[in-house]
């Protein structure tokens, strides 16, 4: 059992502020049950475990909505672990790649069944049901290898890719993304990528192993045209709410930062420190890919918003709940 602490830079706030327009689902059957993923954690990403039910609260606006079940799932899963590659990709994080990836491995359950796509380097594709030592192979190929070039599709492109691998749905799909973020070129649109994962119940948990890109700034404009220098347009800062934190956000997971790449001339190592956080963060994201708690409401409101009794809140005031902010439609045979 790991017992290094790593806290993930979820960015509540901003998320719940912004996560009902982004993440807004079209309007349902009032009558209609409907069941999802749900992991509690705290922000080191452990998981809360032994909920039931009355400990949970939905409202949709300002009408609750009855959490009528909450049943803890553990079935078998299929986990696509994207990689981010390429010459481009200095040499420690695909060091950090393979290491996180062969610990994911060997902590794994003989029932799950993982998959392999890369973006950007040389392509390797490893489809669900082939042995985890192809996976490990890839990988291990990729940590010093790479080729001339680039081949690969960019991140957003090989997540599009990749959601096409879960068009028959299974309970608890998810993808296990390392990347340096969303920057390189890409045609599918962050919407688009985003549409797709959501139609197929997919929840994406990230880690992210280099500078986030947080916002865009933007400088006064000045004129000097006159007698005294005179601001025309103030300074703006506009958040920026289609990176890899919000998709994971958007669709019941989390993504979680350590810098080993840093920028300018704070450049970040690969040290012990660091890749034992990776380490810890990948296997508390794959717990909460396993375990859940697969919650039933009594209807199918447009909007939700998730959270917890005040008995539970008090003794733990930094939980956090993760769900799917555009919710399943109403049919029994589309629950997580």
């Amino acid at each position: 059992m790991r017992r290094y602490l790593f806290l993930m830079p979820l960015t509540v706030a901003s998320l719940l502020s912004n996560s009902q327009t982004m993440f807004a689902s079209g309007p349902k059957d009032a009558s209609c049950a409907i069941s999802f993923a749900s992991n509690v954690v705290v922000p080191d990403g452990r998981l809360l475990r032994d909920l039931n039910a009355s400990q949970f609260i939905a409202q949709a606006k300002h009408t609750p909505v009855k959490v009528t079940e909450a049943t803890q799932e553990s079935g078998p899963r299929r986990i696509l672990l994207v990689l981010e590659t390429g010459r481009h990709v200095p040499e420690r994080v695909r060091v950090a790649e393979y290491n996180i990836v062969a610990d994911v491995l060997s902590e794994a359950r003989p029932e799950d069944a993982f998959g392999l796509l890369t973006a950007r380097g040389p392509v390797k594709e490893v489809r669900f049901g082939q042995p985890r030592d192809a996976i490990l192979a890839a990988v291990k190929e990729l940590e010093t290898g790479t080729d001339s070039k680039e081949q690969g599709n960019g991140v957003l492109d090989t997540l599009m890719t990749g959601a096409q691998w879960f068009d028959e749905p299974k309970p608890g799909d998810a993808i296990l993304l390392m990347s340096l973020g969303f920057e390189s070129p890409h045609r599918a649109s962050f919407g688009q990528v985003r549409k797709a994962l959501t139609d197929r119940q997919v929840r994406i948990f990230s880690l992210m192993l280099g500078t986030r890109m947080i916002g865009t700034y933007t400088g006064p404009t000045i004129s000097f045209f006159s007698e005294r220098p005179q601001v025309l347009l103030d300074p703006s800062y506009s958040p920026n709410m289609e990176d890899e934190t919000s998709l994971a956000w958007g669709s019941g997971g989390y993504s979680a930062q350590v810098d080993i790449v840093g920028s300018g001339q704070q450049e970040q190592q690969l040290t012990d420190k660091r890749l034992e956080a990776l380490k810890t963060a990948a296997s508390r994201m794959q717990s909460a890919i396993t375990e859940y708690y697969r919650l039933t409401l009594n209807s199918s409101p447009a909007q939700i918003t998730l959270g917890l009794a005040p008995e539970v809140k008090n003794k733990i005031p930094n939980a956090v709940v993760l769900y799917p902010r555009q919710l399943p439609p109403c049919s029994g045979s589309g629950n997580p």
